[in-house]
């Protein structure tokens, strides 16, 4: 199954249900709803539009590991910047860009998420894991608050206000 974020507003949820995203507030994407023997992941996403310009980013927590990405294609892996491709994790995730896209695995839960320099963003999973998933995907929204500048997503590098 995919869900789809694509240009300013345009979401398309594992149901292939189809709504305009226009708020900034920060956005769970896709999360376990119940850790599954140990293993859970959660993406949230958070977009800002100046002078009609949208900027999105996002975060990825998946049990210790959490991964930043920024317009621009920036990404940050527990706080520190990835300068070189692939990076590699023991458990066998990975990520790699191939030119304007960045791809996300997480092997424990069989999930992949692609990032591109437009702030678009895909994400798949296994059939089976649709109905453990919470989030704007799985057509559960949860809005966080806090919009662009919120705690989770604030590190030294920001979107646009």
């Amino acid at each position: 199954s995919s869900c789809s974020l694509t240009g300013r507003t345009n979401f398309k949820t594992f149901t292939l249900e189809s709504f305009v995203m226009t708020d900034q507030c920060e956005h769970v994407l896709a999360e376990t709803c119940v850790a599954q023997n140990g293993e859970y992941f959660e993406i949230r996403i958070a977009q800002s539009t100046v002078y009609n310009v949208t900027s999105r980013s996002f975060a990825l927590r998946y049990n210790d590991l959490t991964i930043h990405g920024y317009p621009g294609l920036l990404l940050e892996v527990n706080k520190q910047r990835v300068l070189q491709f692939p990076v590699i994790f023991v458990d066998g995730s990975f990520i790699t860009r191939v030119g304007f896209k960045v791809y996300v695995q997480l092997h424990g839960v069989s999930v992949t998420m692609t990032y591109d320099s437009s702030g678009n963003i895909d994400l798949h999973i296994p059939d089976t894991l649709v109905q453990e998933i919470c989030g704007m995907c799985a057509e559960k929204h949860v809005c966080r608050g806090g919009g662009a500048y919120s705690t989770y997503l604030n590190t030294s590098i920001h979107i646009l206000p």
